[in-house]
């Protein structure tokens, strides 16, 4: 008997029973995508994948786009993991002023308005827009909302942006240059989405970004993501990008195929785009 045939008389009937049983199930359940039903069956039945080697990242040793894949604990440290607490507050005010310095300096600064003022008028101000509306109904908890609500503004995504990135300093006078400066609010951020990916019962649908949008887009605001389909010595496309992310699904109201949507009308302005795979806090381009 060849080793074929050992092979499969070892493993054909068990994987015939599986196989069977999946697709009686998604029949019997009407599974709204059959084969992604009887793909995650078959693998939930599978054998555990066999334990990471205590190495650095395979990847990351892989490709010279360094830092690709480095975790939040290990760019600035795991020691302030926290979100209910709310420390976090605490790091909007430096925040706040190096992200208004940094658009400032690039031509993009913006103007005084009062709900800056303080961290509550921030949150109060927030709490009122549609955006903390759809939050929740994405399924974030109100502290979850509020923290991705202060992180996605405008002078926040610059200043976290540009403490992680070891390269350019803090511009602001007196300002802390450490790395973590803005640990407590990093780390509650990714704790936020962290906590909603584990309560997800579906896989998170692709996600969309605009690579340069006057402004908006994912390069304007990394650079870095200039280079995402240039290739390093490896042949590897991707990076860990510093700043934090808005991203939408297709259906979205400013997504379109060849661009993005004007407001009150059927106009796009034609722009590249960038398809996202999300999973929890780690997002794979393609």
């Amino acid at each position: 008997m060849s080793e074929n045939d050992i092979y499969c008389e070892a493993h054909r009937a068990p994987l015939e029973d599986a196989l069977t049983q999946a697709l009686s199930d998604a029949i019997t359940t009407k599974a709204a995508d059959p084969m992604r039903f009887i793909a995650e069956s078959l693998m939930a039945k599978a054998a555990p994948a066999p334990a990471p080697a205590d190495a650095p990242h395979a990847v990351t040793q892989m490709t010279t786009r360094m830092r690709f894949r480095q975790s939040v604990n290990e760019v600035i440290g795991s020691g302030v993991q926290e979100l209910e607490t709310g420390q976090w507050k605490e790091d909007y005010i430096p925040a706040r002023d190096e992200g208004l310095a940094l658009l400032k300096a690039q031509g993009k600064g913006l103007a005084d308005e009062p709900y800056r003022e303080t961290i509550d008028s921030l949150l109060a101000y927030n709490r009122q827009s549609k955006w903390h509306a759809q939050r929740i109904e994405a399924g974030l908890t109100e502290a979850e909302a509020d923290v991705m609500g202060v992180v996605l503004s405008s002078p926040i995504v610059a200043a976290i942006g540009n403490a992680l990135d070891e390269k350019t300093p803090n511009p602001v006078k007196g300002g802390s240059q450490a790395r973590a400066r803005y640990a407590h609010l990093t780390h509650a951020c990714a704790s936020a989405l962290a906590a909603r990916a584990k309560r997800a019962q579906t896989a998170a649908p692709p996600l969309y970004a605009h690579l340069e949008a006057g402004g908006k887009g994912l390069a304007d605001k990394d650079p870095r993501w200039k280079e995402i389909t240039t290739p390093d010595s490896s042949g590897f496309k991707g990076l860990t990008t510093f700043n934090p992310l808005p991203l939408r699904p297709a259906h979205h109201e400013k997504y379109a195929p060849n661009g993005i949507m004007v407001k009150g009308s059927d106009k796009t302005y034609s722009v590249p785009q960038v398809r996202l795979w999300c999973c929890g806090v780690c997002m794979h381009a393609r």
